[in-house]
């Protein structure tokens, strides 16, 4: 589509199964894309949050 990455997709603190890359749309909006499993937070929500 034309849309090319602000730099190379990397692998952020050495995690070989995750990579992320920075975007642009043409408004100059940034996105981030994650490539990866991320398994559900197994922390507990802030009571002000429930």
């Amino acid at each position: 589509m034309g849309i090319e990455p602000a730099a190379p997709a990397y692998d952020p603190g050495c995690r070989p199964d995750v990579w992320v890359a920075f975007y642009r749309d043409p408004d100059g909006n940034r996105a981030k894309l994650l490539n990866g499993t991320f398994p559900p937070p197994q922390d507990a929500l802030p009571e002000c949050l429930t």
